[in-house]
């Protein structure tokens, strides 16, 4: 039987094919596996990278928070260091404020214990206020000769505490050579204690018993003497507007203090202060808001312009100074206690002869006309309000 080598040659032919082709899958799939493992080296690689990154972001970041923490501690620390010196400083100033208020308010009597040992040794004496009165007065024309001795001592007391003087000697001395020290010596002696609407029944009173008086006039004038920073007389200019007066009245605010005058001027006053200023006036028998007669912002207030327009300020002294105009009513209230008998009926005097004939004075709670030597040339409107009319 004879053989077919064609058909065996084809047969081997296609077995090395499909053994070419096994190898070339085989090779491919090595490729493929070994391009997998690269790929899965580099992703591993980039993991580690990935991981080295977020570990060096991790620790900038405790480093970071360290810092801040580190920040926030010291922020911190000033924090409470600042609280502790405002503390300290608010408690110094709260201390100090007490001690001056002391040193203001007290009695006569015991004004002479707040001073040092040293002071309380030396020889205080009536004569020795008297000759730094004469001093005041002839440097400088103020007259406080005749002011009463305890206001005085007690004024004078104070400025030498506050100046470590070592008697009044030195403060004469002072007086003499020095401005700047006479005008704070000044300020002490002067008397500036004033508020709007002050003892509100007398304003309540005067509304009563003085404006149906004063409606009888075609035009007014009026005195406010010692009228100090003008609380007291913006208070009057409401008390007239309200009451349909005030376009034909001329109110003359005057008080020898010239730093005072500039501030009534100004009519600039504290917002502290509103709060008590609106309870007086309501209870003086005010007619409108308060509010509207001035302007306010988160520390003063400014009184309108309608209420200053016909307030004429002057210095003038009630001790030295004469008559300078004629007037329909006269406001010197809580003065007159500070003066001694003799000087109280110079001023009264000085009074009587500024005022026409039915003209009104009115005088603070503590003061009157009973020992005074013009006493029997007025009648009593209201006798607990010291207001006094001038007989015809």
């Amino acid at each position: 039987m004879k053989k077919n080598y064609k058909s065996e040659a084809e047969e081997f032919s296609n077995k090395e094919d499909e053994l070419t082709i096994a190898k070339e899958e085989k090779t491919k799939r090595e490729a493929e596996l070994a391009f997998a493992n690269e790929e899965k080296a580099n992703r591993e690689a980039e993991l580690v990278i990935a991981k080295g990154e977020k570990e060096k972001r991790v620790t900038e970041l405790v480093i970071d928070n360290e810092e801040k923490a580190k920040r926030v501690a010291e922020l911190v620390i000033a924090d409470e260091e600042r609280r502790s010196e405002a503390e300290k400083l608010k408690k110094e100033m709260e201390l100090r404020k007490r001690q001056m208020k002391l040193m203001v308010d007290r009695e006569p009597e015991q004004e002479e214990k707040i001073y040092t040992a040293k002071l309380r040794n030396k020889d205080t004496t009536e004569l020795e206020i008297s000759l730094l009165l004469e001093v005041v007065y002839q440097k400088y024309g103020y007259d406080f000769r005749q002011y009463s001795q305890a206001h005085i001592r007690r004024r004078i007391t104070n400025r030498l505490a506050m100046s470590r003087l070592e008697d009044i000697s030195q403060m004469q001395s002072k007086v003499l050579n020095d401005e700047t020290f006479m005008s704070s010596l000044l300020q002490d002696l002067s008397i500036t204690v004033t508020e709007m609407f002050r003892d509100p029944v007398f304003y309540k009173s005067l509304r009563e018993n003085v404006i149906p008086v004063l409606k009888t006039y075609p035009f007014i004038k009026i005195w406010h003497a010692g009228c100090s920073t003008g609380e007291e007389a913006y208070s009057m200019a409401i008390i007239l507007q309200e009451e349909g007066l005030y376009d034909r009245t001329t109110i003359y605010a005057t008080d020898f203090n010239q730093r005072a005058l500039n501030q009534a001027k100004e009519g600039i006053f504290s917002n502290k202060m509103m709060k008590e200023y609106t309870t007086n006036y309501q209870m003086s028998g005010g007619k409108e808001s308060f509010s509207n007669y001035y302007t306010s912002d988160d520390s003063n207030v400014i009184m309108n312009q309608s209420l200053k327009k016909n307030i004429v300020w002057a210095n003038h002294n009630l001790v030295t100074d004469s008559v300078f105009t004629e007037v329909h009513l006269i406001l010197c209230r809580n003065v007159l206690i500070y003066f001694d008998k003799i000087l109280q009926n110079i001023v009264q005097k000085l009074f009587y002869n500024s005022l026409i004939d039915g003209g009104i004075l009115c005088l603070g709670s503590k003061e009157g006309l009973r020992f005074a030597d013009l006493s029997v040339e007025y009648t009593e409107l209201d006798k607990k309000q010291r207001i006094f009319k001038k007989k015809y």
